[in-house]
């Protein structure tokens, strides 16, 4: 079971950070809400996943058959720290 869960999590950390990101919020906010609620937040994230450069790195690595280097991710702010 442990080798399973190892090679599981390598496979998550080897995903666009950005995605892992996105992936963690929808299934958060979708605990606490209604399908309906949860559909359209995904469709947001998803919006603003796919607008990144980690999906662009993503794609290309695929094509070149390599392991992917993403950049990391901007630390988060609050809205009055923006």
């Amino acid at each position: 079971m442990l080798d399973a869960a190892l090679q599981c999590a390598a496979e998550i950390g080897a995903k666009p950070p950005v995605a892992i990101w996105g992936t963690k919020q929808a299934l958060h906010y979708a605990r606490d809400h209604s399908v309906d609620d949860a559909l359209k937040q995904m469709g947001w994230l998803q919006g603003a996943i796919w607008s990144t450069a980690h999906v662009g790195e993503a794609i290309a690595s695929i094509k070149q058959k390599r392991a992917g280097e993403f950049p990391g991710l901007a630390p988060l702010r609050s809205f009055r720290q923006l």
